[in-house]
């Protein structure tokens, strides 16, 4: 199986996407119960725009959060064709998945397993959880989740544009500290006194994640965002 993911992988990573999207048709034609393949076969099709392909291939194990490559695809394909909360709903259900794939900015990136190279880690699935809860009118939990993928990384522009955008009130200097990236560990405080990225979110805690998108709006925003300032819906 290593030799066939490696020359899928070398089409995807040439961006061949055609050739990548027929050798995991094959591969998937052979062994429909892997997920792996399905994952690469959607992936193929969502980099080639073919959207409800990606959908289609990526549902039965996107949907259901069993296979987080499956469900990243399927919730990026659900944000380009207007299925907003189908998106969210499968990467709510792969939590298990990536909560505890989150990036440390003072140490080396670990590799992932071969099966899982383009498997996202917590802050992707943070920010295309925002995107999804911003284009489906809910600014309060778009920011939350912008601001938990800020706060993983720091370096993910997109999503400070877009707490800017929803009117969220942010400590700039702190994002961008110098000593975040450090790889050796110091207790010496930033200028703000607050270790948190956002202002005010050192003493946040996330509640629990509900089983279900429709009582996300029970959720309490975290400290950081000022949801005063946000918001609540997208101007006409």
């Amino acid at each position: 199986m290593e030799d066939q993911l490696r020359l899928v992988y070398r089409y995807l990573d040439a961006d061949l996407s055609d050739n990548a999207l027929f050798l995991a048709s094959v591969l998937h034609a052979l062994d429909p119960e892997n997920g792996t393949w399905a994952h690469l076969k959607s992936l193929a099709c969502l980099r080639l725009g073919q959207y409800g392909l990606a959908r289609q291939y990526s549902c039965e194990n996107g949907l259901t959060g069993e296979h987080l490559g499956c469900s990243y695809v399927f919730a990026l394909a659900s944000l380009s064709q207007g299925n907003y909360l189908e998106g969210i709903s499968a990467l709510e259900r792969a939590k298990p998945h990536w909560q505890l794939r989150n990036r440390d900015a003072s140490a080396p990136l670990a590799p992932d397993p071969l099966t899982q190279r383009f498997w996202p880690d917590r802050p992707a699935v943070n920010c295309l959880l925002a995107k999804l809860h911003r284009y489906n009118k809910d600014n309060k939990n778009a920011a939350i989740h912008f601001t938990e993928a800020l706060e993983s990384d720091p370096l993910m522009w997109d999503a400070l544009t877009n707490l800017c955008d929803i009117g969220a009130t942010l400590n700039i200097p702190n994002i961008f500290n110098v000593e975040r990236f450090h790889p050796e560990p110091t207790t010496k405080p930033d200028r703000t006194g607050s270790k948190s990225v956002v202002a005010n979110a050192a003493t946040r805690q996330t509640p629990p994640y509900p089983e279900q998108p429709s009582s996300y709006n029970t959720r309490t925003p975290p400290r950081g965002v000022n949801i005063q300032n946000v918001s609540l819906r997208e101007k006409e």
